[in-house]
């Protein structure tokens, strides 16, 4: 949960940075609360696999997550690309020549070779863009955080006896208990 929460300051913060195309100083430490935050929940989706699969499981369960993750960013960067292309086309088409708007869809670095009243434009449009991508990602990162905390057990598994947990009991937890005691009892008889 705390990855996530990094997440949705880092994509909260992000979405207010100015779309002029000006960078302000603060948006690195934005990023790395945004990047935090990824890392710290990538990595837990792989502990918390581990600890909820049998080790007969574990492979098939992380290629599926491995699976997951690509297609989760393919789709993204479909959206993203579906956001980038409406509002240029939306607030372009009366800015831009035919032959700039295809200058342009070919490749974003035929910017430098516009007017400075056009580049100027185009900027503030890549950046409402991107901020629309950002508002994007904090949604579904909202929804994921929402997921999380559905995920939330009264007894949790202990790392250290995760090994020893058959995962169809991991919810007996209270019958694992006594019968650990057992055995420690009748240990401390002989």
């Amino acid at each position: 949960m705390a990855g996530v929460s990094l997440q949705l300051i880092g994509l909260g913060l992000m979405g207010t940075l100015p779309t002029t195309g000006t960078i302000i100083h603060a948006q690195y430490g934005y990023q790395v609360l945004l990047g935090l935050g990824f890392g710290l929940t990538l990595r837990s989706l792989v502990v918390i696999s581990r600890l909820e699969v049998d080790s007969t499981d574990l492979a098939i369960t992380m290629s599926a997550v491995t699976q997951v993750r690509v297609l989760g960013g393919t789709i993204g960067i479909s959206i993203g690309q579906v956001l980038i292309t409406h509002f240029v086309n939306q607030d372009l088409t009366g800015v831009l020549s035919a032959s700039e708007m295809t200058a342009l869809r070919t490749s974003v670095s035929s910017v430098s070779s516009f007017a400075p009243a056009k580049q100027a434009v185009v900027t503030e449009v890549y950046g409402r863009a991107l901020n629309a991508q950002i508002k994007m990602v904090l949604y579904i990162t909202a929804a994921c955080w929402g997921f999380g905390l559905g995920t939330f057990k009264k007894r949790p598994v202990d790392f250290r006896d995760a090994d020893q947990l058959q995962p169809h009991r991991r919810d007996n937890l209270e019958e694992q208990d006594e019968e650990r005691d057992r055995r420690a009892r009748g240990r401390q008889r002989y």
